[in-house]
């Protein structure tokens, strides 16, 4: 393989967008390694056994649980201690993290190492040590055989001993290290010692966008094997071929089955090729059969799927079938237990992807825990598997160093080894931003020779030949358009990272499946991220929140870049997740009047046949093969179309049309016992607090001064039923119109620029009521939040609420709980007693006890003030989200210009039990 010249090198890394890093030297010489193994990155235990396939053990013993635990602030400072006969102060859950604990703190940085980096040296004075003891006991049976200690995952180096005897160590978070224990193993009581270290040589490639958390965090366990056992097999399929080897401890004969197919036996050390009938694996399909291996009295049982993955004419193909990828990258997180997750964790994360129409998942940026592959086998997830590999903060540094080859080269084998039998893996990822060279050269250079059946994928080598897919991050749409016109390899296109996800955000996702859907070479993509990655941290009047860079006094520190995921650290589904659902829904229907309506099948494997359509309550079985769009009867044409496509009880896709064009009834006023004082109530109101991705907006909103705006009265005129005032400042001018009703009135806005301003964030109204205002009903759409650029998986329909049911938290307070195309909204308080607003013209309009001033003000939710209103925020527009806190701003078709704007808006006030939402058709 022939590696990159220097110029090439030099081109690649101008062009690689290193997300604000520019200050980063690009060129780090590592020093001599030192002597200590924990800042060598040649060095490497002898005693870790090499990577093998993941597999069940019908022995094993769990060693997860209580160990004692002690905690030093460096090396130094344990050198003393006697790991084996000291008393231990503390205990510690295995697994966990220390920092968790109350055992040093966590740090969040996105791309600077957490102290100053001189590869492969790390803080002597300031590197945390970790220890871990605890005694256990073997059956009798197992001690005339070979026994295993298994660590599914220690960050971020560790010592081991047993019964006083030093074993060896381990480096590489995100991978098992295990060592043969047989000879150390006695009968009783076992002592077993880990000395944890925070920080190592292995640090500087583990520079990952996430919490830097240490110490044992993933299980930890014993296995015992008979003297011929299996030391790894291999598991390769097509649509129609099983091909299987088997290593073995000792030669000898290999008896496999594949239930309800057949039983046989070869030789360990042959290849073993199988033709067999049965239906193939997709994400859509996730059909899996159970293969069992037995050597001697030693038996592998595993699910397997038969499919094939190649890459033709520019397209991804499984089985054969273009495919595209509706994914998410997804960190390991729980907001409680940082990445020592829980089973549950991942079984909750695997359903849920999958009832939002989520088909891909990239292992953002490490191998997973073994059992997230087994979900995704089984409950149908196209997956990415990543080496645990990021230079981010070095940029390319490391990567084109030749001392670094052998530590490159670990993460991607140890990888690959252990879950090259899972159908669900579709390619294989070298790593993510750790900029281009020869040490990346060479891991794609392996994956491809060990592993020709799964494509090769890393965003950093750009367009050269090393890999199979061509990888985009947070590209514009314009520069998508530009990449499929210049790239001329032909090979696919996927948005490897898009649509960040920070807060309130992930507008625009509409405009990009256009795109994705009408372009063979784009793939699909995954968004940034899954899970926003905050920690529940104590205030000091004794609250939970959810903390994030800097609340644990961490420098540096990259604030709240941490929150970024489309699920809430609490694993509750954000408005951006519930609007995905129908952005990547199977089944699209149109209507128009040439055509009738129509439906789009964008299954790769599975018809419209196979589900229940219901078309305004009628259901309707209807024939769509994969790919095809088809026609459905549907007798007179309705207002409105309302369709779902149910799997069962289970809603996969919908769709509703408007035909004809909604109107309202306004129902009579009868004035409750007091009018509202629509005088002093009512504000014009341009801010809002700004969102995440508002961004690229910020400096000019607060340049132009819209988070200060005092307007002034410069007049206040009455004529009859009339009542003018016109308000004033230095930007510009707000003329209001009463016009005064049986009970309510009419309000005309009119908004007048006075000299050149920026897009704006907001046109609209805000109401101030009482605290017994506490229920909002509305006629549009709902139930959930949504923006103008992030709408259509809300219907739109009648719906009510509690004010505290509107809103919704982003960690960060900021902008959120708006609904749009509103053409009827009305507050009610305890008593019944309501205010409604009606439109002819659709509104926005959201509901919240602070005002965008105090969110703007507050770096946290309990740091709002205490509650004193209700402020009703009714808005002629209210700008898109966009992706603006690291990708695309809001598009300009989602922007507010700055230009006159009039609008009006009718208010009636409700005595209590008058008031009903009517919301009438016309044609």
């Amino acid at each position: 393989m022939q590696l990159c010249s220097s110029s090439e090198l030099d081109k690649i890394n101008r062009n690689i967008n290193w997300e604000g890093g520019e200050d980063l030297p690009l060129d780090i010489i590592t020093i001599a390694s030192g002597a200590a193994e924990w800042e060598n990155q040649n060095a490497f235990s002898p005693a870790k056994l090499p990577p093998h396939a993941d597999r069940n053990y019908s022995r094993r013993l769990s060693l997860s649980g209580k160990w004692d635990f002690e905690w030093f602030k460096n090396p130094a400072a344990a050198e003393g201690f006697d790991l084996f006969n000291a008393a231990f102060r503390h205990t510690a859950e295995v697994p966990s993290h220390p920092e968790l604990n109350g055992f040093g703190i966590p740090i969040y940085t996105n791309i600077i190492y957490p102290f100053e980096p001189t590869p492969p040296q790390v803080p002597h004075d300031d590197n945390p040590v970790s220890c871990y003891r605890r005694d256990f006991e073997v059956p009798q049976s197992w001690l005339d055989d070979n026994i295993f200690i298994r660590f599914d995952g220690v960050d971020s180096f560790f010592y081991l001993w047993l019964n006083g005897i030093r074993l060896g160590f381990s480096k590489g978070s995100r991978n098992p290290a295990e060592f043969d224990v047989s000879k150390q193993v006695r009968e009783g009581k076992n002592q077993l010692v880990v000395q944890c270290l925070r920080w190592s040589d292995g640090t500087y490639i583990e520079d990952q966008d996430m919490w830097w958390l240490s110490g044992i965090f993933r299980d930890v366990s014993l296995y015992a094997l008979p003297d011929t056992h299996i030391v790894d097999y291999e598991v390769s399929t097509t649509t129609d071929t099983l091909r299987l080897s088997v290593k073995t401890s000792h030669p000898c004969r290999v008896k496999v089955s594949l239930q309800g197919f057949f039983e046989d036996e070869f030789d360990s050390g042959e290849l073993y090729v199988r033709k067999v009938k049965v239906k193939t694996w997709s994400a859509e399909t996730p059909e899996l059969y159970k293969l069992s291996i037995t050597a001697g009295t030693d038996t592998v049982s595993l699910k397997i799927g038969f499919r094939t993955v190649e890459i033709l004419h520019g397209e991804l193909l499984i089985n054969g079938k273009p495919i595209k990828l509706r994914g998410v990258n997804r960190h390991e997180f729980n907001c409680r237990r940082g990445r020592a997750i829980t089973y549950d964790d991942m079984l909750w994360d695997v359903k849920t992807m999958k009832e939002h129409n989520i088909n891909a998942v990239r292992n953002s940026h490490y191998p997973a825990r073994s059992a997230w592959y087994e979900l995704c086998d089984e409950y149908g997830l196209y997956v990415f598997d990543e080496a645990d590999l990021e230079t981010h903060g070095m940029k390319s540094a490391l990567s084109t160093d030749p001392s670094w080859e052998a530590a490159y080269l670990d993460r991607v084998k140890r990888m690959l080894e252990r879950n090259k039998n899972h159908p669900s893996i579709i390619a294989w990822s070298i790593g993510n931003e750790s900029g281009f060279g020869r040490n990346i050269e060479l891991c794609a250079d392996f994956l491809r020779r060990r592993d020709p059946s799964r494509p090769v994928n890393y965003y950093h080598a750009g367009t050269d030949k090393c890999v199979d897919i061509v990888d985009m991050h947070y590209p514009h749409i314009a520069a998508i358009r530009e990449m499929l016109q210049e790239e001329q390899s032909g090979r696919p296109i996927l948005l490897e990272e898009y649509a960040h996800s920070m807060g309130n955000g992930t507008g625009n996702m509409r405009e990009y499946w256009d795109l994705i859907e009408s372009e063979k070479r784009l793939i699909g993509g995954f968004i940034w991220d899954w899970i926003d990655q905050g920690l529940v941290k104590s205030g000091s009047d004794g609250r939970e929140f959810f903390a994030y860079g800097g609340d644990f006094g961490d420098t540096p520190n990259d604030f709240q870049f941490c929150h970024n995921g489309i699920v809430a650290p609490d694993r509750k589904v954000k408005p951006a997740l519930a609007d995905l659902k129908h952005t990547f829904r199977p089944f699209v229907f149109r209507y128009t009047p040439g055509e009738g309506l129509m439906v789009r099948n964008r299954y790769s494997f599975r018809d419209l046949n196979e589900f229940t359509t219901v078309v305004n309550g009628q259901a309707l079985v209807v024939d769509c093969p994969p790919g095809i769009e088809a026609s459905i009867a549907c007798g007179d044409v309705p207002g409105t179309f309302e369709i779902s496509v149910m799997e069962a009880t289970k809603e996969i896709s919908y769709d509703q049309i408007e035909v004809g064009v909604k109107s309202v009834c306004i129902p009579a006023a009868e004035l409750s016992e007091r009018d509202f004082d629509f005088h002093r109530n009512i504000e014009f109101q341009l801010w809002r607090a700004p969102t995440n991705n508002d961004r690229p907006f910020i400096e000019s909103w607060r340049d132009a001064g819209f988070d200060r705006v005092k307007l002034e009265t410069v007049r206040s005129e009455r004529h009859g039923g009339n009542i003018i005032i016109e308000q004033q400042c230095a930007q510009f001018r707000v003329v209001f119109n009463y016009v005064i009703l049986d009970g309510g009135f009419r309000l005309i806005t009119e908004f007048i620029p006075l000299t050149t301003l920026p897009v704006l964030p907001r046109v609209g109204i805000r109401v101030r009521l009482p605290l017994e205002y506490k229920f909002l009903s509305w006629y549009g759409r709902g139930p959930f939040e949504n923006y103008r650029d992030r709408k259509y998986g809300a219907r739109i329909g009648t719906y009510s609420a509690r004010v505290e049911e509107l809103g919704n938290s982003y960690v960060m307070p900021q902008e959120n709980g708006n609904r749009c195309d509103v053409l009827i909204a009305a507050l009610t308080a305890n008593d019944g007693r309501t205010l409604a607003v009606y439109s002819a013209e659709s509104f926005e309009t959201s509901v919240h006890y602070h005002t965008a001033g105090e969110l703007d003000r507050a770096w946290h939710d309990y740091e709002l003030p205490s509650v004193e209103s209700v402020y009703w925020n009714i808005d002629h527009l209210n700008a898109g989200v966009g992706n603006g806190s690291h990708g695309p701003r809001t598009l300009p078709e989602y922007q507010i210009e700055a230009k006159v704007y009039k609008f009006t808006l009718e208010f009636r006030e409700y005595a209590s039990g008058i008031f009903s939402l009517c919301p009438g058709k016309g044609h």
